[in-house]
This record gives structure tokens, C-alpha cells and sequence, in this order.
């Protein structure tokens, strides 16, 4: 009847996508709606990311517009990178890559890498179909974005049929993005997403984004050995395979997480 008895007791965290519990034990409490604990206690958990073969848009170091798999964006930029004792390797960046990306109410932006990393795979992932036959494969734990009158965030194993997906209004007719200078025009507008559902504005500009619908979510067995994610700045927000979806939650965030915890 008094929570103060649960103080000393063993507690069980699971996340969807695995088949094993990491154990901890209740020490306290915090007026905060979060469960503070130990970095290893969260990265057990976390292992939300893509799978290699999914197409990113981004600016390389360069400036110049590339279309690659994240399995290539990462491999090739993991010089030196930190190794933690699940296996994750991470490389920092200097933010000179930046990737197309929304903020909560569709405004379109360009957002810098400050990281990728390379992870052990899951033994199961999610594919998400949708509407116009394009997909996301993805571990079920990882941060989407669906669109309700804004940029919601939830997981891959919340999305469901008939939730809607926000991509780019590019004015291609629902086609591919082909061509950088697409995205640098999408960029330009700087107009808000209330045109949502209509593909120009009334001036004749690019609306900020188009939706297409989740028609089937699927449960899939791991195909790879290792899924791959990048740490985007702000919005924490990226374009794979065409559509706009969160990035990994890492170790990182664990971390910050416990250090709120100790300092407020």
C-alpha cells in the first residue's frame, strides 16, 4: 500500500525487441515522470536502428548532395571509433554533414550529423509498408514520426495501419526524390505545413510535406548481422528512404540521462 515498501526490490526492464531482461533495483524515487538509472541499465535496452540497405539523403563534407545506403554513410566514416560492452561502435563528427529534415510542425531544415554508429542487430526487425509500395525496415524500439495535425514521435512497435507517414512535398507526384537540387528548393520553403494535404500552395510553391499511409506492419527475423544510425542535432530527425523518421536513441542519451538525474 506504501510505495516506500517497493524500495529494495528487484524490477525487470524489457524493451519490445528483446528476448532477455537486464535486472535492477527500485533505490528511490523522483517527482520527475522518468525512470533514472544506470547507463547499462537503459543501453541493454536500446538498440533501435536501421537496417543497412535503407537510402539516406544527405550533405557530405563536401556540401554536395549524396543518396547512400547508411550501411556505406557509416562504415565509411568510422576512423577511430569508441567501442562500449554490447558491441556498439561510435564515431563523433564535426557536424560538417548535414541531412533534410522537419521540425514539430513541418517546417523543413537542414540539421547536422554529430555522430554515427554501428550496432549488433536484433533478432527481429519491423517492416513498415506503406500506401505507395515503399517501406522502412527498421528494430522495433526505433523513434518514427508520424504525422497528427504535427510531428508526432513514437516507436516502430506503436506505428499502425492507417497511421500516416510525412515525406517531402517535392512536387514529383508522389515520385522519388532524383536530384539534390530538389531538396535545396524543398529547403527554400519556408512556408508553414498548414497546406499539408494539398501538393502547391496557393502561389504555386512546394507545400512542406506530402503523407502516405501505413497499410501493413510486419514482423520480420534479422537478415543481418549488424543495423546502422546516425545522431542527428536539434530535431533529431532524418529522410530514410524518403521519409522523415527519428534517428537511434544511444548510449548517449543514457548517459545525459543519469547525469540530469545526479545534478537537478
Amino acid at each position: 500500500d506504501d510505495r516506500e515498501d517497493l524500495v529494495g526490490e528487484l524490477v525487470f526492464g524489457m524493451a519490445p525487441h528483446t528476448s532477455a531482461a537486464v535486472v535492477g533495483r527500485v533505490v528511490g524515487f523522483t517527482s520527475a515522470a522518468v525512470g533514472y538509472a544506470h547507463p547499462y541499465f537503459h543501453a541493454s535496452k536500446r538498440r533501435n536502428c536501421f537496417h543497412p540497405e535503407t537510402k539516406l539523403w544527405f550533405e557530405d563534407e563536401d556540401g554536395v548532395w549524396q543518396n547512400e545506403s547508411i550501411e556505406k554513410l557509416v562504415e565509411d566514416r568510422l576512423k577511430d571509433p569508441r567501442e562500449d560492452d554490447f558491441g556498439t561502435l561510435v564515431e563523433e563528427l564535426d557536424g560538417e554533414m548535414h541531412v533534410p529534415s522537419i521540425e514539430a510542425d513541418g517546417t523543413p531544415t537542414l540539421e547536422p550529423i554529430t555522430a554515427v554508429s554501428k550496432h549488433v542487430s536484433t533478432d527481429h526487425l519491423l517492416e513498415i509498408e506503406l500506401e505507395s509500395g515503399r517501406s522502412l525496415t527498421v528494430t522495433p524500439d526505433h523513434s518514427m514520426r508520424k504525422w497528427d495535425a504535427g510531428v508526432c514521435e513514437l516507436t516502430a512497435s506503436q506505428i499502425e495501419e492507417g497511421d500516416v507517414i510525412p515525406r517531402p512535398n517535392i512536387e514529383t507526384d508522389g515520385a522519388d526524390i532524383t536530384d539534390g537540387s530538389q531538396l535545396d528548393r524543398w529547403l527554400a520553403n519556408a512556408e508553414s505545413s498548414e497546406a499539408v494535404s494539398t501538393p502547391l500552395l496557393a502561389d504555386g510553391s512546394i507545400g512542406p510535406v506530402e503523407l502516405d499511409e501505413v497499410v501493413s506492419v510486419e514482423i520480420l527475423e534479422s537478415d543481418v548481422d549488424h543495423t546502422y544510425s546516425i545522431t542527428v542535432e536539434n530535431t533529431h530527425t532524418l529522410l530514410a528512404n524518403g521519409y522523415h523518421v527519428g534517428q537511434c536513441d544511444g548510449d548517449e542519451d543514457c548517459v545525459m540521462l543519469l547525469m540530469d538525474g545526479l545534478l537537478n
